[in-house]
């Protein structure tokens, strides 16, 4: 079923409380789902440019009514109480609780600001052509403003994400809790947010193609099913596998050609989110890997190597996401056993075109320490389609904007959360 609006979520929200005691707002969310039926892929379901569910923001919405309404109290940063008002209500319960239930309780319990927001919960009067949702927004907005020192991204629940530090490979984050469902695909930039503790995920690519031309050699390579192997660990730390079964590369000279095909090297990560895991318009991850060759030589170098990737994301205005990604490695040379530095860089602007498209534009450079490599531009584009909350193909494009650029790509691929 879909999500249903935010008043719907206020009766069975006000329930959570009926026996007095204090509770936290985030774990009132369970038995709100049961009680409305909610299925997981409900609960997961994401605000477009958001890290939190449309059920997390609905129920947060539902918990500011009733508290302006003076049906709870807020006790301390999201945790809440039910009042002597919110009693009286659940002894003779209404069917639903709505904004016109609420309409019935213009004061509010907190002295101080008694008149002006007496004010703003006035009933507008029948005349009114504005919605009687969007005036009550108004009211609330204005309200949060007169009696809170600062106003909260999304609602009272934005400030207080839940506690999620006891959960574990071996204790599974409650499907309520986990966040919005996250890849490092598509294009080349990774995210900063890590698989909730004890979830599982897969990122692939279906088939990938590369075509190019250097030095008078044209090469062709093919790259099928290259999955990126999650599991979480803790709250904020995951652990990657990727691993290529099969790739192939065919080069064509003057002289001739030649191919090659086998199993890719294979790449292992930890992924440390620092900060914004489950709040914030800001989030920041440490990505260090490895590259272990298990690639036959020309289609590996033989070599391991490494680096240390930082992914950072910003909500921006207008619904757009902006990553910003540098990236440290330490590579083999080309030619001779020794090592050299690189930095590669990124920019990925991404916005969402409906509830299940979302569309992505890169540029990415890379820039090495020796200066015999020369830099490497691209412009890289995809799209991404959400067959589920926790289910999403896409489909792009990495694009040389120089000559020593080695090829361009185009890419299909699946992502799916368990």
């Amino acid at each position: 079923m879909a999500v249903p609006d935010f008043q719907t979520f206020m009766l069975p929200a006000l329930q959570e409380y009926a026996d007095g005691k204090e509770r936290a707002s985030s774990d009132a969310r369970a038995g709100v789902a049961k009680k409305l039926g909610l299925s997981a892929n409900d609960i997961a379901e994401p605000l477009p440019s958001s890290r939190h569910s449309r059920f997390t923001n609905r129920v947060a919405w539902a918990h500011t009514y009733l508290r302006l309404s003076g049906l709870l109290q807020s006790v301390r940063r999201g945790h809440y109480q039910i009042t002597d008002r919110g009693r009286e209500v659940l002894s003779s319960p209404p069917a639903r609780i709505d904004i016109q239930f609420l309409e019935r309780f213009p004061d509010l319990p907190r002295a101080t600001f008694e008149a002006p927001i007496s004010k703003c919960f006035k009933a507008p009067s029948k005349s009114n052509q504005v919605s009687n949702h969007l005036v009550w927004q108004a009211r609330v907005l204005t309200a949060v403003l007169l009696t809170s020192p600062a106003l909260p991204a999304v609602s009272d629940e934005s400030a207080d994400p839940p506690n999620k530090s006891d959960y574990s490979v071996g204790n599974p984050t409650p499907d309520d809790l986990m966040r919005a469902f996250s890849t490092d695909r598509p294009p080349k930039a990774n995210s900063p947010y890590t698989v909730d503790a004890g979830h599982f995920q897969y990122e692939t690519d279906l088939a990938v193609l590369g075509y190019g031309t250097a030095d008078g050699t044209t090469i062709h390579d093919w790259t099928v099913l290259d999955p990126t192997l999650k599991v979480g660990f803790t709250s904020t730390i995951d652990a990657e596998l990727q691993i290529t079964p099969y790739q192939s590369a065919t080069t064509k000279t003057a002289a001739g050609h030649g191919s090659l095909s086998g199993l890719g090297d294979t790449v292992g990560r930890i992924k440390f989110n620092v900060l914004g895991d489950d709040q914030g318009a800001v989030s920041i991850a440490l990505l260090p890997y490895i590259k272990f060759p298990t690639a036959r030589i020309g289609l590996g170098n033989g070599k391991v190597e490494g680096g240390l990737i930082l992914p950072v994301s910003f909500s921006a205005p207008a619904g757009f996401t902006v990553i910003v990604m540098p990236e440290g490695d330490i590579l083999k040379n080309d030619v001779g056993n020794g090592y050299h530095g690189a930095l590669d860089f990124l920019v990925n602007v991404s916005h969402p075109l409906d509830k299940r498209w979302t569309i992505y534009t890169e540029i990415f450079t890379t820039q090495s320490f020796d200066s015999q490599y020369s830099p490497v531009y691209t412009f890289d584009a995809a799209l991404t389609y959400a067959i589920t909350p926790n289910w999403q193909f896409d489909l792009g494009g990495n694009f040389g904007l120089n000559r020593v650029t080695p090829h361009d790509q185009v890419y299909a691929g699946l992502a799916q959360r368990f």
